[in-house]
């Protein structure tokens, strides 16, 4: 279900400030704080995304460097690392920078992460938030691509060259045939990373993983 959820959110380009209001939520239930729990899932409180950068991005339990995404009016900001997934308040970031983003609207920032331990904390012999994480960001990423494909389909059943809609053209065709071929890849990845997911199985890791590399791939091509 939260995969078909995170495709119809990247279709609509949500912001991604999603993951850390999803993925926080669980954090919080599984770590025992009801308050903050129910503070996320009722949408009082927002959850920015750290995320390693430079010599820190091997998520390093040492790491400093973060970009934090969509983290500036944030009160918790969700890191994730490979032992497990945990919950930082803003205040535990110093030397916050705002820098130029993607676009107008995604908030980034650079900022160094002073505390060690975040408030809130699930390890991943508890419950595996991170592969979740990136099994979620693959099926958002499909729904990018699926975005994108049906834009360029409407786009050449419109635009008009030499007197006939370039979508006649068979190079146009072939372009739009490959957009939908990468985007029924990129789900049927997606969807079995989530069944796998649901039934516990030892392969989970290698099909989230999976996800993640086919979706953003497709999202980007």
């Amino acid at each position: 279900e939260e995969m078909l959820v995170f495709r119809e959110f990247g279709y609509h380009i949500l912001s991604i400030g999603i993951f850390g209001l999803v993925l926080g939520a669980r954090v919080a239930a599984l770590a025992g704080d009801e308050a903050v729990r129910d503070a996320l899932l009722t949408g009082t409180v927002k959850v920015g995304v750290a995320n390693a950068r430079g010599a820190a991005a091997g998520n390093a339990p040492d790491a400093q460097d973060y970009h934090l995404f969509e983290a500036k009016d944030a009160e918790w900001v969700l890191l994730v690392r490979e032992d497990g997934v945990g919950l930082h308040a803003r205040g535990d970031f110093a030397d916050i920078e705002e820098v130029h983003s993607t676009d107008s609207v995604l908030t980034l920032e650079r900022a160094r992460l002073t505390v060690d331990k975040p408030r809130l904390w699930v390890p991943t012999e508890q419950d595996n938030i991170r592969s979740r994480a990136l099994m979620l960001l693959g099926a958002y990423s499909v729904g990018l691509g699926e975005g994108a494909r049906d834009m360029a389909v409407e786009y050449a059943k419109v635009r008009e060259q030499f007197g006939k809609p370039i979508g006649s053209f068979q190079a146009i065709k072939h372009i739009c045939a490959d957009m939908a071929m990468r985007s029924e890849a990129a789900l049927c990845q997606a969807s079995f990373a989530s069944l796998v997911m649901a039934d516990g199985s030892p392969d989970t890791d290698f099909h989230a993983v999976a996800s993640k590399i086919v979706g953003t791939d497709v999202a980007v091509k």
